[in-house]
């Protein structure tokens, strides 16, 4: 989530093409913002379309990472001090329906069940190309 390199990669990777992201913005105490956009890929989802949001980070209280929220999602990642180069990673996922529909249950599911499948193959990546650049296996 730096901007970086590697997040480019790993974003083109799970279906966010031309993904692109501005730098981080200090907005107040510990406290940054960025913008970020890409379109889907037709095999992420069949209806294509963009998406273009807000993250925000902040340090996480009494822990030694960041929490990183966006629309649907809040990120927590935080290092874990008994095992070096190790961290933890939460994500939660939320829908909000501002209108019920007739398929409210299915669509919920299947996004759930994408989102889910797309971040667990995101940070596989991630952590692939991170231990392949400390030399482990």
């Amino acid at each position: 989530f730096s901007g970086g390199q590697l997040e480019h990669k790993v974003m083109q990777k799970t279906g966010c093409l031309d993904y692109s992201s501005t730098e981080w913005e200090l907005v107040g105490r510990n406290i940054y913002k960025r913008q970020i956009s890409y379109k889907f890929d037709k095999a992420l989802s069949r209806y294509g379309g963009e998406a273009s949001t807000t993250q925000q980070k902040y340090t996480l209280v009494n822990q030694d990472g960041w929490a990183i929220e966006e629309l649907q999602l809040k990120y927590y990642m935080a290092n874990i001090p008994s095992k070096p180069n190790t961290c933890n990673v939460q994500v939660l996922l939320g829908i909000a329906w501002l209108k019920s529909t007739k398929q409210q249950k299915k669509v919920t599911k299947n996004i759930m069940s994408n989102t889910s499948n797309r971040l667990k193959e995101l940070f596989s990546l991630v952590e692939k190309d991170l231990t392949s650049r400390n030399g482990g296996s």
